[in-house]
């Protein structure tokens, strides 16, 4: 589970797929809370664009080539929840470790609003078996 956490929050945390615009920065919350508890309120998971996850991560492409546009559409989606609530950070500050915590915290959330959208979730847990290139993809770059 651990490898599935780094491998889709590290590319979780990387491409802005969902339709939300990012909320004010008037009252920015610290991003670093999420290594203590799960950041993502269930109701902005479940208002959350799925589409783009669900065309990433289609079982008919090959894991090779899904590894990371599918990583990187599960990223964005979550990107953009975690700011439409607040959060104001670069993904390039987080480790992998921090990510993967996080991403642990949030698991039961995420898969439920994931699963709730008419997302199949075996082409995602199937990302365990991408290989880490130790660097954070390119589109973790531009969130």
């Amino acid at each position: 589970m651990r490898n599935l956490c780094v491998a889709v929050f590290a590319l979780l945390l990387a491409s802005s797929a969902a339709a939300q615009a990012p909320a004010p920065e008037t009252e920015s919350k610290d991003i670093r809370e999420g290594l203590e508890r799960c950041l993502v309120m269930p109701e902005s998971a479940a208002r959350a664009d799925y589409k783009p996850i669900e065309a990433a991560c289609a079982a008919s492409v090959p894991l090779e080539e899904r590894c990371v546009p599918c990583g990187c559409a599960l990223a964005k989606s979550l990107v953009t929840t975690l700011r439409s609530e607040g959060y104001v950070f670069d993904v390039q500050d987080l480790s992998q470790d921090e990510v993967s915590t996080a991403v642990s915290l949030c698991a039961d959330t995420l898969l439920t609003a994931i699963t709730d959208a008419g997302v199949d979730l075996n082409p995602i847990l199937e990302l365990a078996g991408c290989r880490e290139s130790g660097t954070l993809p390119e589109c973790l770059a531009d969130l």
